[in-house]
């Protein structure tokens, strides 16, 4: 065990948006030690007499685990195999965690409050040697009475319970994964995920620990809690609305008391006062008419308008507490007539496009700055949805950053698949965290439905809880039962499908839930993820990163589309620069598949928890692959695509008006760039809707491959383009490898931001070979990638004379210096 010894602590009191005045307990001045490893009694370790200077410094808010990788007490388990050299007893066991810390006598008020925002599974919480109390659950937040406890030097003791049914670990190699989920499933809330998934490994430890904030706060006898807005639009005109604004109202006091709650937003005030009996909890709120309200749109369809919204508590004429919070007018109807779920936002219907979140990050080391890279690169892919699947993500910087970038967020609660593990065993601790999970999240506006199951229905008890639940606390959004059936769609599949089979499956009449297929990263990538001697061929290791010939992944079909387009690979570099062509291809079917009703759809998945090659539109370092670039073609708000099926152009248009009068061109190449036909419409164009625009053919006579090149524009004004390379057997391209290497012509310039760099990156083509697949990569002054990288577009194809303009935002604080473009590309 490492040993080091507790320095001195500065904590340091801060104006917070949700309390008066708010003490944080974090960072590395807690210690940790194994419970077995403790001889003293909970109130000895709770006392400033105790010595722990024998204990592991500890992270907090973190996992167990996290504090022994960062102490270099276990290896870095997202590379390579290491996490099979991670011991699974040791850390399914209790631990306890210590912290001391000081509060000045300024900061004490009538009450003094010690908050967790998140543990699991379990945890006794200790403080100056007497028990405040426990926590159940890894989704509720736990609020203790610290007022005659707290001095102003203190010692706070947190004992983590692990998981009572942690199962065992699930077996994986190149050939099979074997199974999902399983017994973790009894001690719901918790993470599920972490038994193994065939997406994420087996988590030693199960990521037990504290991994929400822990903080004091200093109040009056009232206290204001989860603040919510909801709205309503006299529809179809959006020029005023009524905003109803509020939040819990708390009497923590044995005497009845008189609240009075003021709020401001906007250019609004408003005052509530009501009487609270002693030990009341209850939401006030006020109505307020808003004219012209700046309203809050999903991705796509609108800006993002958040209202700063404060909150004041006072008992009599004393402010006894306060809250600040962001928020949005924006009023979500639905309508389930026709036994399918159909959405509306602000009177539009809305189409959810996007992907599941099986879970932020392996160890949930997640910050606010992953968070916001991870939803504004969902947002860049012109995505409008995510599904919070299994509700593993609960993190309030999640739910900031969907706010901020538009991203509806389809809401699980912690049900996995029946199949995946049984119903939790303890319904009353399940609705206890749900309660209080939908009390804390219910201010944003981007949440937009609440879903009791993946791909089951709950059991009949917990059902009509959580639809009761929802209907009192959420009053305003829909609560579903069900995933996968019913009012909405799902089961995949989940491998490769060649366009015209992507076209053609099932569930195009309501919104899919789950579709999706591996995503290889580019090699640079997996040389971080691999060591020299896994990389290739293709062996355990990569079964272990989720490269699964079978099972679920059925990664073969990958192996068979590269080798069907260009041949069998010959190294691991080769096979991830032709594996990209897959990504991009199939990605992009994916959503253009789903033009005839335009209902939405959900990838399986879009983002990674550790180094996969499975499920992800970038990868875990943020590097967005062909994928990304896939997605973000096929989900344009208004999109011009080749329907493989019918062998038709169309036009859909999603969230972009009305357009009148669109001219739609479509030129086929051969395969050295050079025109063969070109066919012209001019239609008009609506939201909400798909246009057949022409029949197209490939042109037999001009060789195994050729190029279809698509656009559509608007007063001699390009607003979209698409390129498909096309061969006379589907998926066929090896006549490709045959083209010479192309010559390109690049330069760019760099523009301050401020706190990023903007780099405008101008390549033409100036040979005569067409440049295909090209991929530009940020790099630093030592020529190490700099991610993430926010790209209007890569993986582009040039034909000769050709010019593209490429733009990239890279933020100085990961890059050192000014950024590098280099280019690489399929015959470069």
């Amino acid at each position: 065990m490492l040993k080091t010894l507790l320095t001195a602590v500065l904590f340091i009191i801060t104006l917070s948006p949700d309390r008066s005045a708010r003490l944080d307990l974090k960072g590395d001045e807690w210690t940790l030690q194994q419970a077995s490893e403790v001889e003293a009694l909970p109130a000895q370790i709770s006392s400033r007499k105790f010595d722990d200077s024998e204990w592991m410094r500890a992270r907090v808010p973190g996992t167990v685990l996290t504090s022994f990788v960062e102490a270099g007490e276990v290896p870095e388990p997202t590379y390579d195999d290491n996490i099979n050299l991670i011991p699974e007893a040791y850390f399914n066991s209790e631990f306890w965690y210590r912290v001391e810390f000081k509060v000045p006598p300024t900061f004490v008020s009538d009450k003094v409050w010690l908050t967790f925002d998140g543990i699991n599974w379990k945890a006794e919480v200790w403080l100056n040697g007497k028990k405040l109390g426990a926590i159940e659950g890894a989704f509720t937040r736990a609020k203790f009475d610290i007022t005659g406890i707290v001095r102003q030097k203190n010692t706070l003791a947190v004992k983590i319970i692990p998981n009572a049914n942690p199962g065992e670990v699930h077996p994986v190699d190149l050939q099979h994964h074997v199974g999902n989920g399983g017994i973790l499933g009894l001690d719901n809330p918790t993470f599920h995920p972490t038994v193994g998934w065939d997406w994420i490994p087996t988590v030693p430890g199960r990521d037990i620990g504290i991994w929400g904030d822990v903080y004091l706060t200093s109040t009056g006898a009232l206290t204001v809690s989860d603040p919510f807005m909801r709205s309503e639009l006299n529809l179809p005109d959006t020029t005023w609305a009524k905003v109803t604004v509020g939040a819990r109202v708390t009497n923590s006091s044995r005497k009845k008391k008189t609240a009075v709650l003021t709020g401001k937003f906007g250019g609004y005030s408003f005052t509530v006062k009501e009487n609270l009996a002693p030990g009341e909890s209850r939401d006030l709120s006020a109505l307020v008419d808003v004219h012209d309200p700046e309203l809050w749109w999903p991705n796509g369809y609108g800006a993002q308008h958040l209202y700063d919204v404060s909150l004041k508590l006072y008992d009599g004429k004393r402010e006894s507490d306060r809250t600040a919070f962001k928020a949005g007018i924006r009023q979500m109807t639905w309508n389930t007539d026709d036994g399918r779920l159909t959405l509306f936002v602000n009177g539009r219907r809305f189409s959810g496009k996007g992907g599941n979140w099986g879970f932020p990050e392996l160890l949930l080391r997640y910050g606010e700055r992953e968070y916001d890279i991870a939803v504004r690169y969902h947002a860049e892919q012109n995505f409008t949805m995510i599904r919070n699947w299994v509700g593993q993500t609960g993190a309030e910087a999640f739910f900031d950053a969907c706010d901020r970038y538009g991203i509806m967020v389809w809401q699980d609660f912690w049900l996995a698949n029946p199949a995946d593990g049984p119903d939790p065993a303890d319904e009353a601790m399940f609705m206890a965290n749900a309660k209080d999970f939908v009390a804390r999240i219910r201010r944003h506006p981007s949440i937009g439905l609440y879903c009791g199951r993946n791909e089951g229905m709950p059991p009949a008890s917990l059902d009509s809880a959580l639809s009761a639940t929802v209907s009192q606390l959420h009053p305003d959004i829909i609560y579903i039962p069900h995933s996968a059936t019913g009012l909405v769609s799902g089961y995949g599949p989940y491998n490769f499908k060649y366009p015209t089979e992507t076209f053609g499956l099932w569930g195009q009449d309501r919104i899919h839930s789950e579709r999706g297929m591996p995503n290889i990263l580019n090699y640079e990538s997996l040389t971080r993820m691999l060591s020299a001697e896994h990389l290739w061929p293709q062996n355990d290791v990569w079964g272990l990163h989720d490269f699964v010939l079978a099972s679920a992944q059925t990664c073969r079909t990958v192996n068979e589309a590269v080798e069907r387009a260009f041949g069998e690979p010959e190294s691991a570099e080769q096979f991830c620069k032709l594996a990209q062509w897959v990504n991009y291809d199939g990605y992009r079917a994916i959503f253009e598949g789903r033009s005839r009703e335009r209902r939405g759809l959900l990838l399986w998945m879009s983002h990674p928890a550790w180094p996969s090659m499975v499920w992800s539109t970038y990868d875990y370092w943020f590097d967005p692959t062909a994928s990304y670039f896939g997605c973000k073609k096929g989900c344009e708000p208004l999109h011009v695509q080749y329907n493989p099926l019918t062998k038709k152009v169309e036009v859909v248009n999603l969230c972009a008006g009305r357009h009148p009068v669109l001219k739609v061109a479509a030129q086929w190449l051969d395969m050295w760039g050079k025109e063969i036909s070109l066919q012209t419409a001019v239609i008009a164009s609506t939201e909400d809707t798909t246009v057949e625009v022409m029949d197209l053919a490939y042109p037999d006579s001009f060789g195994d491959v050729c190029y279809l090149r698509l656009e559509i524009a608007e007063n001699d004004r390009t607003l979209g383009t698409n390129f498909y390379v096309q061969g006379r057997e589907e998926y066929n391209f090896r006549a490709l490898t045959q083209l010479p290497l192309a010559t390109l012509s690049a330069g760019g310039t760099i523009d301050d931001l401020g706190d990023a760099w903007q780099v405008t990156y101008l390549l033409e083509n100036i040979g005569e070979v067409p440049a295909l697949m090209l991929h530009a990569v940020a790099r630093d002054a030592r020529g190490e990638r700099v991610l993430p990288a926010f790209w209007s577009d890569n993986y582009i194809h040039l034909m000769p004379g050709e010019t593209r303009i490429l733009t990239v935002e890279i933020k100085k604080a990961d890059c050192k210096g000014q950024p590098q473009i280099t280019v690489e590309g399929f015959n470069l």
